[in-house]
């Protein structure tokens, strides 16, 4: 049987792993499998493409759907009710009293709206972190996005980790979710919030699944402190909740390095905000194959400080984009997440950036071979970034693109 070919074209096409091409398309079948992509008048020759078969996208670019490689989607429902701080352990304390609080019908309202608002401002893939293990797992699942769910773990006193590792979905419960389109993985909190025995024990099963594991790192310069003194505001945060333990005593090194020493720094981790390392901690990170997530809106938000990007490229890291969650950012857009990179880094190429929202997300998650970029064989998850008729005539589109688009005017290309 001949598979039905479709052309959708645009001004522009940006393939993410390719030049811009200009007066381009995307040549997919009847599955949902992109078959090529060029120039228009290449494809409609090369696949004899029917002009009922062709649909134009004006003043338009036609890109990759976006990854959100971090976000607490959770946290939805807390975002009202969050007092402005600009103390990241004022905001840690706000909202682990909130979540005790919190009602589950109305979270589960708020992580439903978030998410569908998320995918319709161009997000199909997400790394997000899951509060409550599998119940806001499902619910996430339940919407239009795909990913990975990490269910968060918390324990810093190490005689607990045995019983909290018993606690954790077997790996048949974990499975559940795939018909969704999410893998699910048991992922420690951050080093302040779990013992050395328990992240050891969660990184385990995250190798067992074949699932990339991540954890907070280096996010505040508290965090710091607490490893290198065991002083500071993280102490008595930990004490005041009955979570700390006396016995313990500082490592006295830098947060990655830790890390590595209790043998968490696993091949393909995720390692969040990681703003406060040095060149020594981004060789490491790099040897150890570890991906970054920065998440600048949330790192300006809670005033934890800028993550050294410039260095981790230098290093041949590879970096992706996380929201974070919408009681830590302003908003809960990849585009603007773009924007604040580009008005930050500007030495940071454009489409360098463009790559860590789109590809590098995906080959993070280990979804590359599906999501991404424009390329044979991959799933047509695509997106349309609508009237930018300023820009299309310009070559260097993919310069002028993050300053321009307006994430409210993206449209999914429907099959």
């Amino acid at each position: 049987m001949n598979r039905e070919i479709r052309l959708y074209s645009a001004d522009w096409v940006l393939p993410v792993t390719a030049e811009p091409i200009k007066n381009g398309a995307v040549a997919i079948d009847d599955s949902g499998v992109i078959i090529d992509a060029g120039s228009v008048d290449e494809l409609v020759k090369k696949h004899e493409i029917s002009k009922e078969n062709i649909k134009y996208y004006k003043n338009s670019v036609i890109m990759p759907s976006l990854i959100n490689a971090h976000t607490h989607l959770y946290y939805s429902a807390f975002k009202k009710f969050m007092p402005e701080t600009g103390s990241y352990i004022e905001w840690l304390e706000a909202l682990v009293s909130l979540k005790e609080k919190m009602d589950r019908e109305y979270i589960a309202e708020k992580i439903t709206t978030e998410a569908e608002r998320m995918f319709d401002r161009g997000v199909s893939l997400i790394g997000n972190i899951c509060t409550e293990m599998m119940w806001d797992a499902e619910v996430v699942a339940k919407t239009s996005l795909k990913g990975i769910n990490f269910l968060e773990v918390i324990g810093f006193d190490p005689s607990k980790a045995d019983e909290i590792t018993a606690m954790l979905p077997p790996h048949e419960r974990l499975k559940e979710l795939e018909n969704f389109g999410f893998k699910t993985v048991p992922a420690p909190h951050s080093l302040y919030s779990c013992s050395p025995k328990l992240i050891k024990k969660i990184m385990k099963k995250s190798a067992e699944l074949s699932i990339p594991s991540t954890i907070h790192l280096a996010e505040s310069k508290e965090e710091s402190e607490f490893l290198l003194r065991r002083a500071g505001v993280i102490s008595a945060f930990l004490k005041n909740r009955d979570a700390y333990y006396d016995s313990w005593k500082p490592p006295g090194m830098s947060p990655s390095k830790y890390l590595e020493s209790i043998g968490g720094l696993q091949s393909g981790l995720l390692a969040v905000h990681s703003v406060h390392l040095n060149k020594s901690d981004a060789e490491l990170l790099a040897k150890n194959n570890v991906n970054i997530v920065t998440c600048p809106g949330s790192n300006r938000y809670l005033g934890v400080g800028k993550a050294p990007l410039e260095m981790y490229l230098q290093n041949g890291i590879n970096i992706c984009i996380g929201t974070d969650s919408p009681a830590s950012n302003e908003r809960m857009d990849i585009f603007n997440e773009m924007k604040i990179i580009k008005d930050e880094y500007p030495s940071i190429s454009s489409l360098q950036i463009i790559r860590m929202a789109t590809i590098n997300g995906a080959k993070a998650l280990r979804l590359d071979h599906l999501y991404g970029s424009i390329e044979k064989g991959k799933s047509a998850d695509l997106i349309v970034l609508k009237t930018i008729d300023d820009i299309i005539n310009q070559y260097n589109i993919k310069e002028k693109l993050i300053e321009k688009i307006d994430s409210s005017k993206v449209e999914r290309i429907e099959l």
